[in-house]
């Protein structure tokens, strides 16, 4: 069995799973799904100049990074919607639950945009697969 894996920022203290955005959280996944995209973004931006670090589960920082840093998957996710729009996360969402409840939280703390782009992407019901 293959470890999961997390971009974590031990400077700033926070991580972004490698499956956040959709897509696989296994070695072969590393750079290879939107996590990797939100990670080239990141450390464009608040995580430059920082010691950021590819994790596995087995790696002892694995946990410690899970309890006491912040997961930033809803921040990466607006850089990734902010820059590239948002077909390719509402993709990747169609097939993957957790980034699906991550964008329609997105939508409902006040993103309009993204509202309408999930009603135009999975008809005027997507909230309904919410509970809402």
């Amino acid at each position: 069995m293959s470890d999961v894996y997390m971009y974590a920022d031990l400077d700033a203290r926070e991580y972004l799973m490698v499956n956040a955005l959709g897509g696989g959280s296994k070695v072969g996944c590393i750079g290879r799904n939107l996590g990797a995209r939100a990670l080239g973004l990141l450390l464009l931006g608040r995580w430059a100049g920082h010691r950021v670090q590819v994790v596995g589960e087995s790696d002892p920082l694995f946990e410690q990074a899970e309890c006491a840093f912040t997961d930033v998957a809803s921040a990466a996710a607006a850089l990734v919607l902010a820059r590239d729009g948002p077909d390719e996360l509402l993709s990747a969402a169609d097939g993957d639950a957790r980034l699906y409840v991550l964008l329609g939280q997105m939508a409902f703390e006040g993103n309009a945009a993204l509202g309408h782009a999930m009603a135009a992407r999975f008809g005027a019901g997507w909230k309904k697969r919410l509970g809402r």
